[in-house]
C-alpha cells in the first residue's frame, strides 16, 4: 500500500514537473511591456473597485441590502422558534397524557375489587391471611 502511494506521489510529481519545464519559455518569451500593462490594467481595475466601493459607503447605499439580510434572518428565525414550539408543545401534551393514564391506573379506586373488598365484611383473620393485590 505505502509503495502505491509512493509511486503516485513520484508519478504526480514528474508530471508537474514536466508541466513547469514545458511552461518556463512561454513565460521567459513574454515581452516586459505586456505584463507590465497585465498589472496596471489589475491595479486600475481594483482601485476602480475600492473608489466604487467608497462611494456606496458614503451614500449609505448599504443599509438596503443590510436590512433585507436582517429581515430574512429574522423571518427563518421566527419561523424555526414556532416550530420549537409546537414541537414542545405537542411534546408537553403527551408527556402530560402519559402522566395522567399513568396515575389513573395506578389508584385504587379505580380497581374494580377495591370496592368489593370495602362491601364485603371482613374479619381479622381473613385480612391477614390475604394477600395484597397490586
Amino acid at each position: 500500500m505505502l509503495l502505491v502511494l509512493l509511486l503516485l506521489f513520484i508519478a504526480s510529481a514528474l508530471g508537474t514537473g514536466v508541466i513547469v519545464v514545458r511552461k518556463i519559455p512561454l513565460v521567459v518569451a513574454t515581452p516586459r511591456e505586456m505584463v507590465n500593462d497585465y498589472f496596471d490594467q489589475s491595479s486600475s481595475r481594483i482601485s476602480i473597485r475600492m473608489l466604487r466601493a467608497r462611494s456606496w459607503i458614503r451614500q449609505g447605499s448599504y443599509w438596503d441590502p443590510m436590512l433585507k439580510a436582517f429581515l430574512r434572518i429574522v423571518g427563518h428565525l421566527r419561523i424555526w422558534l414556532l416550530r420549537l414550539d409546537r414541537y414542545l408543545s405537542h411534546l408537553y401534551q403527551s408527556v402530560n397524557k402519559k402522566a395522567e393514564a399513568r396515575k389513573a391506573a395506578s389508584s385504587q379506586e379505580n380497581n374494580p375489587l377495591y370496592w368489593d373488598d370495602l362491601k364485603s365484611p371482613k374479619t381479622i383473620v381473613e385480612d391477614i391471611q390475604k394477600p395484597e393485590r397490586n
